[in-house]
């Protein structure tokens, strides 16, 4: 270990024993997750331009969104995207990146940027495959499905369902090139609970003072499963399957799932096939946003926020079209104004 690694990792651990929590009151330094990430100083790789197909499309007439919407919400724009590339779809985890692009993971590992003006997609994106510790481009479905998407000091975090895992990516320092580190290999059987390949950690996500965050959609006694994952470490080391804080999370509503949380909402999904697809909003203030038929809905799995200067916020939702003709990518973007 080289000396300024020791010196980082005794800070951390005197840090940690004096303030008796991980990861509370100030940043951890993840450089260590950098420096693995990116290996030798790896130069910067762009990811490859994708043209993306922007049509604006109506959430439902007035008075049925008007009724999905509490007071103090009201809907930004609701789009349709579509991109002459095979490789676009599937998208599940979606989060805000240093640069203010929106980023979205798919379930066939591939990462992609969706350009932003004013608020609305412009046509300009990008895409890169994800690859493992080696350099190598990720293959198959037990390694690829990746789910959750979270952004916090220059790393992005993924979590993957049937090979249930986190990895973190420093796709600011070398881009397209990072590797996929493992900080975390997430468990597959949580309170005497077996979880399914594809009932894992869809939900990925950050909260002031608490650390990551892993929710499954996967439930107990009607509240859904969320695993607090210490990365203190600063990228010395991975947790292990039998070193996370189990908690009950937010409670879910008849045949809803958890799939996907921001640092004031939480994202929960149904389908069945009388009542079609079904999502549910939960704002940290206890506000919901119903969206149901008879209003235009789809398979939604990602959210991600945008916070602004007042404190207001914006959330942008987009929709898992499983690379089927029948279902539809959709972005939606609501204006959130503080209750109160």
């Amino acid at each position: 270990m080289h000396r300024y690694s020791v010196i980082c990792f005794i800070y951390l651990t005197i840090f940690t024993l004096i303030n008796g929590a991980v990861f509370a009151r100030e940043k951890v330094s993840l450089n260590g997750f950098v420096a693995q990430s990116c290996p030798n100083e790896t130069d910067y790789y762009p990811f490859s331009p994708l043209n993306i197909k922007v049509k604006s499309v109506s959430l439902g007439n007035e008075s049925d969104v008007q009724a999905a919407l509490p007071e103090g919400v009201s809907l930004f724009g609701a789009w349709e995207l579509n991109a002459n590339n095979s490789a676009f779809g599937g998208l599940s985890g979606l989060q805000f990146s240093s640069q203010g692009r929106l980023v979205a993971v798919s379930d066939r590992g591939n990462l992609i940027t969706i350009d932003l003006t004013d608020g609305t997609p412009n046509g300009n994106g990008s895409i890169s495959p994800l690859l493992d510790n080696s350099g190598k481009v990720l293959e198959g479905k037990n390694e690829t499905d990746a789910e959750g998407l979270a952004y916090y000091d220059n790393l992005t975090f993924i979590s993957f369902e049937r090979n249930h895992r986190i990895l973190a990516y420093a796709l600011d320092a070398c881009g397209a090139a990072a590797r996929g580190i493992t900080i975390a290999e997430l468990p597959s059987i949580i309170n005497d609970v077996t979880i399914n390949d594809n009932d894992g950690a869809e939900a990925l996500y950050f909260k002031e003072k608490g650390g990551l965050f892993a929710g499954y959609e996967t439930s107990i006694d009607g509240k859904s499963i969320v695993l607090r994952i210490d990365i203190s470490n600063g990228g010395s080391g991975y947790a292990s399957k039998d070193s996370y804080s189990f908690q009950h999370g937010p409670t879910v509503h008849e045949d809803f799932k958890l799939v996907g949380a921001s640092q004031n909402a939480y994202l929960f999904r149904a389908y069945s096939r009388w009542r079609g697809n079904r999502n549910i909003i939960r704002l940290d203030d206890g506000r919901e946003i119903f969206l149901q038929h008879p209003l235009t809905v789809d398979n939604f799995e990602g959210i991600a926020q945008l916070d602004d200067a007042s404190g207001n916020y914006m959330l942008y939702i987009i929709s898992d079209d499983n690379f089927s003709a029948r279902q539809k990518i959709l972005l939606y973007a609501f204006k959130i104004a503080l209750s109160g």
